[in-house]
């Protein structure tokens, strides 16, 4: 995000500040450039390809996480529609429909990929009729959830879908993150296991659905450091 000071800084300015502030300042400018460059290079890899179907969409907001090496778009279609987040990574794209860009959603993002959950798609999971595609597909439709993986062939390990999502006066929130069943004793370790909506420190499991695991946003952190440690990416 570019942000306008309303001012310059002149030659003459540069010359009587203090050398450590100058040194910070160059310091940062140069890791904001090097960032901006490489968050344009990863866009132009992975957005750029003429020969994927033209559903024209109106883009309205763009947010790049080079951890995950992914481009995160805010879309419309073209009578103003809001569909949800673009997502394109390894030359694959979907739409998560209805989510957005928010700072929360960009923490677990970069959290994940800071944990190797660096996958934001797998095969066949989205189903293959919602990824962009050179023939007309449910692609616009948009898959419900968000998943996260350690590669493109292993099990999801934790999705953001619809169960998660809220909204509140302001914007929207997540509520939970939903965890694959079958790391049920990983997270038992690390949570205390209940009946009804989980609270901080527990988990639950779903009634309906693929009977998966629910928690709270606030307890990721503390179940992928665990996951991680013990290196456990199910396959």
């Amino acid at each position: 995000m570019e942000i306008n000071l309303g001012f310059e800084i002149t030659d003459e300015e540069l010359i009587s500040m203090d050398p450590e502030l100058l040194i910070k300042l160059q310091k940062f400018l140069k890791e904001h450039r090097l960032h901006k460059n490489m968050s344009l290079d990863l866009h132009n890899k992975n957005v750029n390809n003429n020969e994927l179907f033209n559903y024209e969409l109106n883009i309205t907001n763009t947010w790049v996480s080079n951890k995950a090496s992914t481009v995160f778009e805010e879309v419309e279609d073209k009578e103003g529609k809001y569909l949800g987040i673009k997502i394109t990574q390894d030359n694959r794209s979907y739409i998560a429909r209805n989510w957005r860009i928010n700072s929360k959603l960009k923490e677990i993002v970069e959290l994940s990929a800071s944990c190797d959950l660096t996958k934001l798609w797998r095969n066949n999971h989205p189903s293959k009729r919602y990824y962009l595609d050179k023939t007309f597909n449910d692609y616009i439709k948009g898959s419900h959830h968000i998943g996260f993986s350690h590669t493109h062939d292993h099990r999801w390990v934790f999705v953001l879908g619809a169960e998660s999502l809220s909204r509140r006066t302001g914007g929207q929130i997540i509520k939970f993150v939903t965890f694959n069943k079958i790391y049920y004793d990983q997270l038992n370790d690390c949570l205390t296991e209940v009946n009804l909506v989980p609270s901080s420190g527990q988990f639950c499991k779903q009634n309906f659905g693929g009977k998966d695991l629910l928690i709270l946003p606030e307890d990721l952190e503390k179940v992928l450091l665990h996951l991680k440690k013990i290196n456990n990416w199910k396959i």
